[in-house]
């Protein structure tokens, strides 16, 4: 298996995703393409973790099953840094965009969500560690 060259500028990605099997295809396929990744599946353990990851980008699901949401944790982290969000969602794309219209939102994608269309989007987002 061929290995990706890990650079010490890589993005920070923070998945957030309350299905396991989801999280962990997201986490193994992002660490593979080089970026440096941390993964929470509710929104306390997601911002509990960016206060110590510091995330460039945010990879979070809408629905997280909980009684906080994707856009929850997107508005909260952008509040405290400079944040790019990319939302995935089974759910209705126009309701999700409503949702987050006081949050600036790089992309919004439908799943299942294609793995390499996800990392050519993030490689698009201009970061400070990118």
């Amino acid at each position: 298996m061929a290995q990706v060259n890990r650079q010490q500028s890589a993005a920070r990605v923070l998945v957030v995703e309350d299905n396991a099997t989801a999280r962990s295809a997201l986490k193994e396929f992002l660490d593979f393409s080089g970026y440096e990744v941390a993964c929470a599946g509710t929104a306390a353990e997601a911002t509990e973790i960016a206060a110590d990851f510091h995330p460039d980008i945010l990879v979070s699901d809408w629905d997280l099953g909980d009684t906080r949401d994707g856009v929850d944790v997107a508005r909260q982290l952008q509040s405290e840094n400079d944040v790019q969000v990319i939302f995935v969602t089974g759910n209705s794309l126009n309701q999700l965009r409503r949702s987050a219209n006081d949050i600036e939102v790089f992309r919004f994608l439908r799943k299942p969500v294609s793995l390499s269309r996800l990392a050519q989007l993030i490689g698009e987002i201009p970061t400070t560690h990118h």
